[in-house]
């Protein structure tokens, strides 16, 4: 038989990488820039973002394929041959409220082709009947994500989680030394000691129909058995908890030993 290769698990991780930035053009005697004449525009001044310059440029009296509407349009200054993906917000601010309203969002490649994005084109007498322009004054903000190439980290082996041994019996011996919640006291042979119900029934159908049967409020806390009955009851109760101490006592509460008791699958069934 050749010799079986052990599988390898490697791992890494993509990021994206981003830069956003915002810019505030304020537009003070909104009146006096109309009448310009079609596509005759006022703009912000250059801002830069993700390492690229923008402006924002408002036609009042719209483009020739779009007279009489108000356009407000986001530049691109394309240097050489640079692209970039990018993604805009256009919020107009309200003048009473002080606050933006984000009219359309996008993304797209800017590049020496694509030198612009149209943020608004609307009928400007209805444009001009919104609460952006008040006192003669026009606010307009854009906030600019530049998409940059993303992250990748270097290739490293996929961590292996070491399973921890578990230490299931040592919290059960500690719950049975401690008698923190015990909920039942035994009488075997005229001797009394405690366990706890739901550890019983889960070892045992027969002592979960005695505690969370239909009669379970009628239970009484204290079990009393008989000789004919104390294999049936202490065999679960031997499974209570595996530890030398505990054997040691239901050995002296039974007669019964650990071989015949704690593993014997014949009395496991019977029970």
């Amino acid at each position: 038989m050749p010799p079986q290769m052990l599988a390898s698990k490697t791992v890494s991780m993509c990021t994206p990488q981003t830069t956003q930035g915002t810019h505030v053009f304020d537009i003070f005697g909104y009146i006096q820039h109309r009448n310009m004449a079609v596509s005759n525009y006022i703009r912000s001044g250059s801002f830069s973002i993700g390492g690229h310059d923008w402006y924002i440029v408002l036609f009042p009296d719209g483009i020739k394929k779009n007279p009489n509407c108000i356009v407000i349009a986001l530049f691109h200054h394309a240097k050489g041959a640079a692209k970039v993906r990018a993604s805009y917000d256009l919020r107009l601010v309200n003048q009473t409220s002080r606050l933006g309203s984000s009219v359309r969002k996008q993304t797209m490649e800017f590049d020496t082709v694509h030198l612009f994005a149209t943020l608004l084109c609307r009928n400007r007498s209805e444009f001009e009947k919104l609460t952006y322009i008040q006192d003669d004054r026009l606010t307009i903000e854009c906030n600019v994500t530049v998409f940059k190439e993303p992250h990748v980290s270097e290739t490293k082996s996929f961590p292996e989680i070491e399973a921890l041994p578990s230490d299931l019996t040592e919290h059960l011996c500690k719950l049975f030394h401690e008698k923190e919640g015990m909920g039942v006291t035994f009488s075997v042979g005229g001797q009394t000691f405690g366990a706890h119900k739901v550890v019983l029934a889960m070892r045992s159908p027969v002592f979960k129909a005695e505690f969370y049967g239909p009669m379970t409020e009628a239970r009484a806390e204290l079990v009393t058995t008989d000789q004919a009955e104390r294999k049936k009851c202490i065999a679960p109760l031997s499974l209570h908890i595996n530890v030398s101490s505990y054997e040691i006592n239901v050995r002296t509460l039974t007669g019964f030993t650990r071989t015949n008791l704690l593993w014997d699958r014949n009395v496991q069934q019977r029970i």
